[in-house]
């Protein structure tokens, strides 16, 4: 198989420094032949001191700081709210967007958050942002104060972030090759990634509980792009288990492989869902054996197709949503079977 052109514009504007020298958002993503220099276009509106909890549409209120002004240019992460809206951050905006659930329409959009990469939200509606720009994860609260910084001066580049039921944060610190475990107060808990080569630019990171009781277990699934793995550890930072294996160009053995791997997300029957922005194909592994069950996605702009799957989300109806990045929208390519929603 031939790795698809990607677009050098679109590529720029994660690239683009502004302010900042961070790595690009997936590691290497562009072809060595290609060396965008463009600057990302970010909004330079403000959302301090607006409110995003309301009631008059979505469970969100229309004020000027936080209607939506702009239009996804490059979806990039995203999370699940309480009420089931969906967050996506947006590197080449600058902005957070709330989608409503259903649609896949913004409903809000947090304005001048730097340059957004991972992004996660608590029970109480308390959203934790990557920021590439700052370096650390910005805390904000329900009306889009920002009420704290997490990491400043130890994270290089928060990638991606996921939040276990304590509340703890782990984020992924790819430039760094670590990821980094914070309470949400910001103390500093634990580092996944000090022994040699133990992570090279962990892209991604989900969570996932054997059930929904209070002592469940948890485990952090880790997306090892660097080394083509999916790692698993307890969330005290044990390693577990691991598989995957590198996918060579043109080779047709790509079950279990990866040329790109860029996002994981695990669904209540245990299995993982792993993107791949180099054969835009996200399979689905078994999460114990890393067997290959099933995969999706056909490469292509138009409807139904997918260009570089930034991200991957399980919605609460059991869609599995993809940041579909070249595309400029997130859209639904599977749907998890019943029994299997989280």
């Amino acid at each position: 198989m031939a790795w698809p052109r990607i677009n050098p514009t679109m590529i720029a504007l994660v690239l683009a420094t502004g302010a900042c020298n961070d790595a690009p958002l997936s590691q290497n993503i562009t072809p060595p032949e290609l060396s965008p220099s463009a600057t990302a276009a970010t909004s330079t509106e403000s959302a301090a001191g607006a409110s995003i909890a309301g009631t008059s549409v979505g469970g969100f209120t229309t004020n000027e700081a936080l209607r939506p002004k702009n239009a996804l240019r490059l979806p990039t992460r995203l999370a699940l709210g309480p009420s089931g809206h969906v967050y996506v951050t947006d590197a080449a905006v600058g902005s957070v967007f709330i989608l409503d659930s259903k649609t896949l329409t913004p409903i809000a959009e947090l304005k001048s958050v730097g340059r957004p990469l991972g992004v996660a939200v608590d029970s109480k509606g308390t959203i934790f942002v990557g920021c590439a720009k700052a370096k650390a994860v910005l805390r904000y609260d329900v009306h889009g104060n920002k009420t704290g910084v997490i990491g400043a001066g130890s994270l290089s580049m928060p990638n991606d972030i996921a939040l276990d039921r304590r509340g703890v944060l782990y984020v992924a610190d790819s430039s760094a090759h670590r990821v980094r475990a914070f309470w949400p107060s910001g103390r500093a808990l634990f580092t996944i990634g000090e022994k040699k080569n133990e992570l090279r630019f962990p892209a991604a990171v989900d969570i996932h509980y054997e059930g929904k009781a209070r002592d469940a277990r948890g485990e952090l699934y880790i997306a090892d792009q660097g080394q083509s793995k999916i790692r698993v550890y307890d969330l005290s930072g044990k390693a577990l288990r691991a598989f995957g294996a590198r996918l060579e160009q043109l080779s047709p053995l790509w079950r279990g492989r990866f040329g790109k791997l860029q996002s994981v997300v695990v669904d209540a029957l245990g299995r993982v869902h792993a993107a791949d922005t180099h054969t835009n194909r996200m399979q689905i592994l078994d999460g114990k054996t890393g067997a290959f069950i099933d995969a999706y996605g056909t490469f292509g702009r138009g409807k139904g197709k997918v260009f570089l799957p930034l991200d991957l989300l399980i919605a609460t109806d059991g869609r599995v949503l993809v940041a579909n990045a070249e595309n400029k929208r997130v859209d639904a390519h599977y749907t998890v079977p019943q029994g299997g929603r989280r």
